[in-house]
């Protein structure tokens, strides 16, 4: 996926630099969900990349329509033949000639088998999740017509379009929609497809505004998934899109066929807003089953956001990568999800859901993801709603492994954070996965089971961050600071938890001393203006410099150049900045909270106990100073602060105990099984926990309009003349208001007339309903029967899970005692096959005697009556098999009967026993007969022939 900030246009989806991810279907022979529509007319080689970015869908339950319109180069003809018979999803339509876009994408859609059309030229491509988020979009959206998103123009010119469906009435000055996008099929007929008149350009154009006049439009989600190949010019080929000529006629064109939409009526579709206590559907519109040839992991997250939280995941994930896992990311909260390029350079499969997804669908498209991939291990990673959502997927999923991972307590924000909540929910983990020693004691203290809690620290890549003298020189010649100069360098939120005014009250202190720095703080929050003006006020702005938030690399060359990290946080986990700075042969002075004891020890740095304001920072401002001032000591714990990275908290480590844990809660699963919910439980947790977020998300919402009429007060009150000139423009707006109230009234007036007339209807309907109410209430009846039926099956159920573990060990019996038969069986096989040979040697010697002489015939009829003989007792003894099979099958039948009750099956194992000895003694028996009959056939030959048996 591009990066918007710093976009790489030849990165595209058919790229080999894309990170790879098996999407290939379990099976060829499921119906499709979607149709995707291709016209393809002379298309040269890049067409190959276009089937490439189809062909790596992470939606597979696709049919593809290639609509050949007419091609005449034979080059475009031969890349088309392998389409031909290759895929049975894949079918080539042929067009005997060039008929147009609009004609060859009318003969998709009438060809198409699904309910969903995506629209994708010959020379396009798709990021991997597009088809897949847009499938979603319409089940979720059923108000929706079509589902677009962000395109990136590529090749001939270089852009990002985020622009769509979403910019509404903009489409009549200009055509801001992709026709990349999925499209009903209901719609397309409705409106009668494609105009195929239009040969000059614009037929999508006309396309939407027709769907717009009769009520249709769409939405967009807010990824860049299409990649438009662009030229430097389109005019010359499609007249209607140059600007400078038959544009504007054919957009006045537009404007003549769709009158209404110039006049105020263009659709603006509003998603179903969410009701209280909505229900939670559990229904799967499809499989989407993909191959698997490597473990998976599912890592629910709360965003892509920039934190230590974040980079862990990304280094997580990367190092299970590098271990051959395949890794699906789903985010459950909005925001920016700044890091979402990050996340896709690592794994394609990542879905944020609040960009497709309306909030009651995100359980059934969590376990829809389970089940598609097949996933081995499903990890929580600081999401509150995948804590809540674990009695659901629990149940719904009880094959897959459930593990969370946890940073930091936080005692301010719902009573302890995200390990409190991993302790209320441990029973539906099969393990916990901490940052630290620290939080696992402080999860133990609040009633959480020790023996399922495992570290795992977050560790570096001491690789990329290290000590760099020659990037040391630079930096500090960037910023003007004298080589001789101590810099302090703070990495963190400006924001109440990382204590900026406490880092401010040191500076000012030290400062005081008239020693020698410079501090540098990195990092942005609400705690900024704040400090800005501490600085202001204090004259600090030569010792003290914010320089907001920096992306990484800026972070590790600012460290490069630093002397001392400074980190007076409140509470912490164990902060990654302080990993990196060590990585980097920097000293800490920081706050011993959390776990920051485990890494930093007092060879490689400075830790002040929680205290009072003025005491802590009278210990810090003392112990800054003691090294400011002694550079030795300075550089010894910086090199053992290096060192001490290397040898236990490298990456590859974490790497490897993260692995050990998936392969542990895996075991953990089948081992020591978790109680599972039952599936009416389940279903009443994930409704209540989106109930709890469309809470939560609302409450959000009041709080930041209340901040910002809290931060407009003091304006509003400054400003009188303004209020003067808004009361005047208020007043104007209640003339406007009274005005319109008059003739709402009229409307009204009216509409009484029309009332009477509806209540006669109603009162109808309200009979009909009343007979509805009772026909709900017998419903409910059903439904609760059936609900206390399925709690008897669940117990039911656990009962015969245990006689099923009973029957395993029977069936391993009955499976040695079959297998004896099979021996047998064999045996016999030889014997007949050896008995066949006989009767081929008897035939020859038949032949033989007859042209010997006449009076051999007798001899020859004899020998005739011997073979009839034999072919009788070969006929017994196909009885016989034919019997032993029956006894078998009979067993088998009884296997499966004992598999319903316990007692019937130990009479059944009587019954078989006593069949099982018939059968041995029938074997016997023919046996003996086949032996006896051998025995005697030879004498007679013997007799009449002289022959002997060798």
């Amino acid at each position: 996926m591009i990066d918007p900030e710093r976009p790489d246009y030849t990165n595209t989806p058919a790229s080999a630099q894309r990170p790879l991810f098996l999407h290939a279907p379990l099976a060829s022979d499921v119906p499709p969900a979607v149709t995707i529509v291709t016209p393809f007319y002379n298309t040269g080689a890049v067409f190959l990349e276009t089937a490439r970015s189809v062909l790596q869908q992470s939606f597979q339950q696709w049919e593809w329509l290639i609509v050949n319109d007419g091609s005449s180069d034979p080059e475009a003809l031969a890349l088309l033949e392998p389409y031909r018979s290759g895929d049975p999803r894949i079918r080539v339509i042929d067009h005997n000639v060039n008929k147009g876009l609009s004609a060859a994408r009318n003969t998709g859609f009438a060809a198409a088998r699904t309910p969903y059309v995506v629209q994708l030229d010959s020379d396009d491509l798709l990021e991997p999740t597009t088809v897949e988020k847009w499938f979603w979009f319409l089940e979720s959206y059923p108000e929706f017509a079509f589902a677009g998103s962000y395109s990136v123009g590529f090749e001939g010119r270089e852009y990002l379009w985020p622009r769509g469906f979403h910019d509404g009435v903009t489409a009549l000055q200009q055509n801001v929609i992709d026709n990349k996008c999925m499209v009903r099929v209901a719609v397309h007929r409705e409106v009668g497809g494609y105009d195929e008149t239009i040969s000059a350009g614009g037929e999508d154009w006309d396309f939407w505004l027709r769907c717009a006049s009769l009520g249709y439009w769409g939405a967009s989600v807010p990824e860049y998934l299409v990649w438009y190949r662009c030229r430097q010019t389109h005019s010359d080929r499609w007249a209607n899109l140059d600007e400078t000529g038959q544009w504007q006629a054919f957009r006045e064109q537009l404007r003549r066929r769709y009158p209404s939409l110039w006049e105020g009526e263009f659709p603006r579709i509003q998603p179903r807003w969410h009701m209280p206590n909505d229900s939670v559907s559990e229904v799967l519109p499809c499989a989407n089953r993909l191959r698997k040839d490597r473990p998976r992991l599912l890592l629910i997250a709360p965003w892509l956001a920039i934190g230590g939280a974040d980079k862990f995941n990304l280094n997580a994930i990367s190092q299970l990568s590098e271990r051959g896992w395949e890794v699906t990311i789903a985010t459950t909260l909005r925001g920016e999800q700044p890091w979402l390029p990050q996340f896709a350079r690592v794994t394609p499969d990542i879905f944020v859901l609040p960009h497709f997804l309306r909030l009651t669908d995100y359980p059934r498209f969590l376990r829809y993801l389970i089940v598609s991939r097949s996933i081995d291990v499903v990890m929580v990673s600081h999401s509150e709603l995948g804590y809540q959502l674990l009695p659901y997927l629990r149940a719904a999923c009880p094959e897959v492994a459930f593990l969370d991972f946890c940073h930091a307590e936080a005692e301010n924000w719902k009573n302890g954070g995200y390990p409190r909540m991993a302790v209320e929910h441990q029973e539906l983990l099969d393990l916990n996965l901490v940052a630290s020693a620290h939080l696992r004691e402080w999860m133990v203290q609040r009633g959480a089971d020790q023996s399922r809690i495992r570290v795992c620290h977050i560790n570096i890549d001491a690789n990329d961050w290290r000590p760099d003298p020659q990037q040391r020189y630079v930096v500090r010649q960037r910023l003007g600071v004298h080589e001789e100069t101590p810099v302090i360098l703070s990495v963190s939120r400006l924001d109440a938890e990382k204590a900026p005014a406490m880092l401010a009250q040191t500076v000012r202190q030290l400062a005081q001393r008239q020693t020698p720095f410079l501090s540098l703080v990195v990092g942005d929050g609400a705690e900024r203006e704040g400090v800005e003006a501490f600085i202001r006020q204090e004259g600090l702005g030569d010792r003290l410099r914010l320089l907001g938030a920096l992306p990484n690399a800026q972070v590790r060359e600012l460290l490069a150049a630093a002397d001392i990290f400074f980190l007076p946080s409140k509470w912490e986990g164990i902060a990654l900045a302080v990993y990196e700075a060590m990585a980097c042969g920097v000293p800490i002075v920081g706050t011993d909270v959390g776990g920051q004891r485990e890494l930093v020890t007092p060879e490689c740095g400075i830790l002040i106990a929680k205290s009072d304001e003025e005491t802590e920072a009278f210990a810090y401002v003392a112990a800054l100073s003691d090294l400011v001032q002694d550079q030795s000591r300075c550089q010894a714990m910086g090199v053992a602060s290096r060192r001490r990275i290397e040898e236990h908290f490298r990456l590859e480590q974490m790497g490897d105990r993260l692995v050990e844990a998936l392969h542990e809660a895996t075991r953990l699963r089948t081992e020591a099984l978790r109680p599972l919910p039952s599936r009416g439980v389940a279903l009443l947790c994930a409704a209540r926990a989106i109930e709890y977020t469309r809470l939560a998300e609302a409450a959000d919402g009041l709080w930041s309009e209340h901040l910002q009429r809290e931060r407009a007060l003091p304006e509003q009150q400054a400003r009188p003349q303004d209020r003067h000139d808004f009361s005047q423009t208020l007043y104007a707006w209640i003339g406007e208001l009274e005005h319109g109230r008059t003739w709402l009234e009229e409307q009204v007036q009216n509409w009484r007339t029309a009332a009477e007339v509806r209540e006669g209807l109603l009162r109808e309907q309200q009979a009909w309903i009343g007979e509805l109410e009772h026909g709900r209430t017998w419903l409910e009846e059903q439904v609760q029967n059936w609900r206390t039926a399925a709690e008897e099956r669940e117990r039911l159920l656990h009962e015969q899970q245990q006689w099923v573990g009973e029957l395993e060990q029977s069936k391993v019996w009955w499976e040695e005692q079959v297998q004896s038969w099979r021996a047998a069986a064999e045996e016999r096989e030889r014997l007949l096959r050896e008995q066949r040979a006989w009767t081929h040697e008897l035939e020859r010697g038949k032949a033989w005697l007859e042209e010997q002489a006449q009076n051999w015939r007798a001899a020859a009829v004899e020998r005739e009556c011997l073979l009839h003989e034999q072919q009788t007792w070969a006929s017994e003894l196909e009885r016989g098999k034919a019997w032993l099979e029956e006894q078998v099958q009979r067993w088998r039948a009884a296997v499966e009967e004992r598999e319903r009750t316990l007692h019937e099956q130990q009479l059944m194992m009587r019954q078989l026993e006593q069949s099982l000895i018939r059968a041995e003694a029938q074997q016997d028996y023919w046996q003996a007969e086949a032996a006896r009959y051998r025995q005697s056939l030879w004498g007679r030959l013997g007799k009449r022939f002289g022959l002997v048996e060798k």
